[in-house]
This record gives C-alpha cells, sequence and structure tokens, in this order.
C-alpha cells in the first residue's frame, strides 16, 4: 500500500495521502519514487504548465516541484544548484 498517490488526468495532477499511516521520509520517498516512475515512462513530459491538485505537505510540494523541473528541463535544475553554490 502506498502513502501518497499521483495521476495525471489531461494537465492536472492529481495527488493525496494514502490510506496508511506514515511518517514524513516515507511519505517524501513514496512521492519521489512516484514521480520518477511517472516521468521514466514518459507520462510526465514538460515543457507545459501543469495544475496539482490536492492535499500535499510542504515537503511533498517539494519533492514534486524539483521532480518535476528536472523531469521538465535539467538545465533548470542545474542553474538552481549553480545559484546555491557558494562562490569564492
Amino acid at each position: 500500500m502506498t502513502t501518497y498517490h499521483i495521476s495525471l488526468e489531461d494537465d492536472v495532477l492529481k495527488v493525496g495521502f494514502g490510506a496508511t499511516l506514515a511518517t514524513g521520509d516515507c511519505i517524501v520517498r513514496d512521492t519521489a519514487l512516484l514521480l520518477d516512475k511517472m516521468i521514466a515512462s514518459g507520462e510526465l513530459l514538460g515543457g507545459e504548465l501543469i495544475k496539482i491538485n490536492g492535499r500535499a505537505s510542504i515537503l511533498v510540494v517539494h519533492v514534486i516541484s524539483f521532480d518535476g523541473l528536472r523531469g521538465s528541463d535539467p538545465r533548470l535544475l542545474q542553474e538552481v544548484g549553480d545559484l546555491a553554490t557558494p562562490q569564492n
């Protein structure tokens, strides 16, 4: 049983907690795994505006945001990483 559900319906990413009680770290891992599978299968292609509907914790929103960036354009995540790296 998963701790979090994600499905794509048209241009809406439907999200929500599963029936199982779980800690935040378990939910975040499940969310990342589900998104990775959706990206790898081509279900989430990127390049288009996507709406997100459903209940999500701050940590889950963070994972969706960063995995979504990585899935839509890997250069964006690199640029974010470059900005976060201290310059000497």
